[in-house]
């Protein structure tokens, strides 16, 4: 409720605590969510039947978003499916078969394999959200770097996909992550 009140566009849904009963327990979560608040939700899984399941029950006219797709062969051909039965929007991890790249130009491959694909595959750009894959900079400093130059890449392309990552990823491990969080949003912007 709180994050609706705050203007969230969309509210994430994770049930992923509960590996072994993550149907049960993503179908009880959207119904407490769909109970307070109107807003559209992203359901977030990398199961596909916690996905159908949960879409099953969805109550906004507005299409959810799926998190997420990667260009790992088995796992598209399962997601694919929900992106184009239910014409949802979807969070696409720069990540191939090969596991999470480590350059940006790699990331930046993949990005573009995807738009690709799911355009090929009648998902349109604009109902695409790229991630660039944000690992923290307490690992490996370059690691800020690479997201940057990964977001750069996409942003020139204009291919209308939008770009999304999980911000806070960046300061993982590391002590006052919200100012660190706040300049990297900054400069990814």
């Amino acid at each position: 409720k709180l994050q609706a009140d705050n203007g969230a566009h969309y509210i994430d849904v994770n049930a992923g605590a509960f590996v072994f009963d993550e149907v049960k327990y993503m179908t009880w979560l959207i119904e407490v969510v769909q109970g307070v608040v109107d807003n559209p939700l992203a359901l977030d899984s990398p199961n596909p039947d916690v996905l159908s399941s949960g879409i099953k029950i969805l109550k906004s006219p507005e299409p959810p978003i799926i998190n997420s797709i990667t260009a790992e062969k088995e796992r598209y051909a399962k997601i694919l499916p929900l992106l184009q039965e239910h014409e949802a929007r979807v969070i696409a991890l720069c990540m191939g078969d090969g596991g999470m790249p480590e350059t940006a130009d790699d990331r930046l491959k993949i990005a573009e394999k995807l738009i690709n694909d799911l355009e090929r595959d009648g998902v349109a750009p604009d109902r695409v959200f790229l991630d660039p894959l944000i690992k923290p900079v307490s690992v490996n400093g370059e690691f800020g770097l690479q997201a940057l130059d990964t977001i750069k890449g996409i942003a020139g392309w204009k291919t209308g996909a939008h770009i999304t990552c999980g911000l806070s990823n960046i300061s993982y491990g590391l002590p006052k992550r919200t100012f660190l969080n706040q300049a990297f949003i900054v400069m990814a912007m």
